[in-house]
């Protein structure tokens, strides 16, 4: 397969520039978003795939409500996306596979699922 395109939002959304990650956008209401397309073996498939993957942060510097996620995943399409944090961190990570048949709920799941408010993230068991 080849390689797809990053998911590219409507709406007010401008385009910054392409960074190491992927696509840089900004909204007015000052929500920054980076888009990229990732080459994923996720340890439940025997073989690789892409997947999309939207990281939404307000300016680099605060995690995103719940409240303000519901119209941004809308402008971006993404309501059938995953939110997956494999770490703790400000960005609020987006993931779904290009392709039907991995779509699937990510191992980490039955890991050690930790939060802190409406942000929660996995840790492998024993770390």
């Amino acid at each position: 397969m080849d390689k797809p395109t990053s998911k590219i939002p409507t709406g007010s959304w401008t385009f910054l520039q392409f960074c190491d990650q992927g696509m840089a956008w900004q909204h007015p209401s000052g929500v920054c978003a980076i888009s990229s397309i990732v080459w994923v073996n996720d340890e439940h498939e025997p073989e690789y795939h892409w997947e999309w993957l939207v990281s939404f942060s307000i300016m680099g510097r605060r995690r995103v409500s719940d409240k303000k996620l519901k119209w941004i995943l809308k402008d971006w399409g993404m309501e059938d996306f995953e939110e997956d944090n494999h770490t703790p961190g400000i960005a609020r990570k987006f993931w779904l596979a290009v392709d039907q048949k991995f779509r699937k709920p990510c191992p980490c799941k039955d890991e050690i699922i930790k939060s802190e408010d409406e942000y929660f993230w996995s840790e492998k068991k024993g770390s």
